[in-house]
């Protein structure tokens, strides 16, 4: 399942930076069991115009590839500062 959930978010594009959000590393931390997917998404920038946007699309691809799963959780995160500090994190469940 693991692999099909990279798969599947590798189709997915960031529209500034015209990449997948895989390669850029947005997508990580991916968690599955057979009730619940659970995917972190962290963007460079604390305020990225397409966050919630790119949340929205990743919510809507594993609900329809995954119809029996009960819970699809997208965590997002801001990166750490590059001289370190600690990582802002905001979590909205989405159950449908």
């Amino acid at each position: 399942m693991q692999d099909k959930i990279m798969a599947l978010l590798g189709g997915i594009t960031h529209p500034e930076a015209e990449k997948d959000i895989v390669s850029l590393g947005i997508a990580r931390d991916v968690k599955a069991t057979d009730e619940k997917i659970n995917v972190s998404l962290y963007f460079a920038r604390s305020r990225d115009p397409f966050a919630m946007a790119i949340k929205r699309k990743v919510y809507d691809t594993l609900r329809e590839a995954f119809p029996e799963i009960i819970e699809v959780e997208c965590t997002v995160a801001k990166l750490a500062p590059p001289l370190g500090g600690k990582i802002d994190k905001v979590s909205v469940t989405l159950i449908g």
